[in-house]
């Protein structure tokens, strides 16, 4: 997955056991796909993208937006 300059399938330093970042990144990809109702193969960051704006106009027509 790439995240802006941060290619973490790349990041030597990201799937070392000892990692204190490794643990929370971890927790994070396995719940969120659950948290939208998405499928483990979908693109996480580009399911993301794409609610974004769908999200915003409800917001912006004055509707509440909440989260999962």
């Amino acid at each position: 997955m790439k995240i802006g300059w941060l290619e973490r399938d790349n990041n030597k330093y990201f799937h070392e056991p000892t990692s204190q970042l490794a643990k929370p990144h971890k927790a994070i990809d396995d719940h969120t796909p659950k948290a939208y109702g998405f499928k483990p193969t979908d693109d996480l960051l580009e399911k993301l993208l794409a609610l974004n704006p769908e999200l915003a106009e409800k917001e912006k027509g004055g509707e509440p937006v909440i989260g999962p």
